[in-house]
């Protein structure tokens, strides 16, 4: 199987949204956004999305593609102010899991955040989702010691991790 990394552009609107809305109701404890929330989100409005993204430098949504279907995606920021970068938002199809997608996505992601001088790269992941705990440690990521809610209310908590980037 092809694996294509890319940042995403308008024409891509229907796969990163079909995606999102996918993330949001079967993994609700892995995001602070609820389905809710963007589910009604016009196509207009998912479009505007992709096009503020694109149109900022210091911020990128990324879609892994197999056979040019939408498998995977990842949404990243950059904070020049502390030469910081974060990562949110990844997800990869179930169909698609065990494949190399969810790797290929943060090191695209991590690449993108060197080339606009990042020299750490943060994230934070629900402290009962070992499968994405474990591909973060793969991907050299530490925890922090960092702990927070997901959201006002919720059972579920955050661990924070990072990587160094840029020596």
């Amino acid at each position: 199987m092809d694996i294509e990394v890319r940042e995403a552009t308008v024409s891509d609107v229907e796969g990163f949204r079909s995606l999102r809305l996918s993330a949001l109701e079967l993994a609700p404890e892995s995001y602070r956004q609820i389905h809710a929330d963007e589910v009604d989100t016009s196509l207009e409005g998912w479009v505007e999305h992709l096009v503020r993204s694109a149109d900022d430098p210091d911020a990128g949504v990324f879609l892994a593609l197999t056979d040019r279907d939408a498998a995977g995606m990842i949404v990243v920021a950059t904070d020049r102010d502390d030469e910081s970068m974060s990562i949110d938002g990844i997800w990869v199809d179930p169909a698609h899991r065990r494949n190399g997608l969810g790797h290929a996505m943060v090191v695209a992601a991590t690449e993108w955040g060197c080339r606009r001088s990042a020299r750490i790269a943060r994230l934070a992941v629900n402290v009962s989702d070992e499968a994405a705990e474990r591909l973060f440690l793969e991907c050299e990521f530490v925890p922090t010691g960092e702990t927070e809610p997901l959201r006002e209310g919720s059972d579920e908590t955050l661990a924070w991790m990072e990587r160094t980037l840029i020596g």
